[in-house]
């Protein structure tokens, strides 16, 4: 199965959390220890979460390009377009340097603009938002169209590969298969789900054997916070026969934005051939995993002017979780802590933004 990712033009915005204090505990999908937590991808909210409601919160060109998740081809009306390998040269024009208040207002229209998107991704705001944000800094306002068209193909657009993946990856070590995690009980064993997904990831891997595994998630044990979810996907691929030197273990995160930042700066430094990643989860955090994952490595290229990184395709173990239905409200909760909105996404991530 091939997938053409077409992008549209579109969005950014706005709202400043107050300097705030909040007492946090998120346990289960991806939170211990004061930090948030989805499940490596879904965010865990429950009743061990402390969330002060009484706060004080103050709101405060165009390029056309397709990815084929048959491999790694970008196309563009742009002369900057992305080619088949991992590319230096960033599509975007280069980051500017800011006074503080444009610094800020460019801030606000992209928070304005993913919290438009994630009450109404068809709002007229969000092209108004994008437009503002490009009259300030062209950069940051060609990397969010980008962005915001993603999110919109991630939604709307993207085939989600049941069980197998897909035909026509690349065969060699520029792929990495990245497993997203999910919480694990509190007695440190992992989910049936998370089985799942190693299962899967396990046939994706005897697929594509040149390929690396790179198994995402940090501590989600109440019990037993020292136990991840990386280290025991890793731990149980390698007893089913993966070898050991394909294996890139990620287990510091607590969200899917933390994963994918967290496994950019990692693939940068120590695998640097690798520029294409097939996601791997559950059917339902397909397209909110890869549109964190691809947002993360857009915008640390852009800031960092470093070699880009993009999904090409997807695998999933197919299942269901009516704890995670909702799934527009946990990417917008993803975006806002991709930008440092911390409290913003702790507010979606828990529901009291909805």
């Amino acid at each position: 199965m091939s997938l053409n990712h077409k992008r549209k033009n579109k969005i950014m915005f706005v709202i400043i959390p107050a300097i705030l204090s909040i007492s946090l505990l998120f346990t289960g999908c991806h939170s211990s220890k004061g930090n948030l937590k989805e499940g490596n991808s879904e965010e865990k909210t429950s009743s061990h979460e402390i969330i002060d409601l009484n706060s004080n919160i103050q709101d405060s060109s165009t390029q056309t390009s397709e990815i084929f998740e048959t491999g790694l081809t970008v196309t563009s009306e742009s002369p900057d377009s992305v080619t088949g390998e991992k590319d230096s040269k960033s599509p975007w024009p280069a980051p500017m340097e800011l006074d503080e208040e444009t610094y800020l207002a460019t801030h606000n229209l992209i928070k304005d603009t993913i919290a438009k998107f994630g009450a109404d991704p068809k709002s007229d705001q969000i092209d108004a938002d994008l437009a503002s944000l490009a009259a300030l800094d062209p950069g940051q306002g060609a990397l969010w169209r980008d962005i915001i068209d993603y999110w919109t193909y991630a939604n709307d657009e993207m085939v989600v590969n049941i069980d197998e993946l897909p035909d026509g990856l690349p065969q060699d070590d520029t792929l990495c298969i990245m497993v997203l995690g999910f919480e694990l009980y509190d007695n440190g064993k992992m989910q049936p789900e998370l089985i799942g997904r190693l299962n899967v990831a396990l046939e994706a891997a005897k697929k594509y054997p040149n390929a690396y595994i790179l198994c995402t998630g940090g501590g989600t044990s109440i019990a037993n916070p020292s136990v991840t979810e990386a280290d025991l996907m890793g731990e149980w691929l390698l007893n089913q026969g993966l070898e050991k030197d394909r294996l890139i273990i990620e287990n510091k995160s607590m969200t899917t934005a933390e994963n994918a930042l967290n496994s950019y700066a990692i693939i940068l430094k120590e695998y640097p051939q690798i520029d294409s990643i097939a996601v791997l989860s559950s059917s339902y955090h397909i397209a909110w995993g890869s549109l964190l994952l691809e947002s993360s490595f857009m915008k640390a290229a852009y800031e960092n002017q470093t070699p880009q990184i993009h999904v090409i395709s997807n695998c999933a173990y197919d299942c269901t979780n009516a704890k995670y239905s909702d799934t527009l409200r946990f990417e917008t909760g993803g975006m806002m802590q991709l930008i440092g909105e911390e409290y913003l996404a702790m507010l979606y991530y828990s529901g009291q933004i909805k």
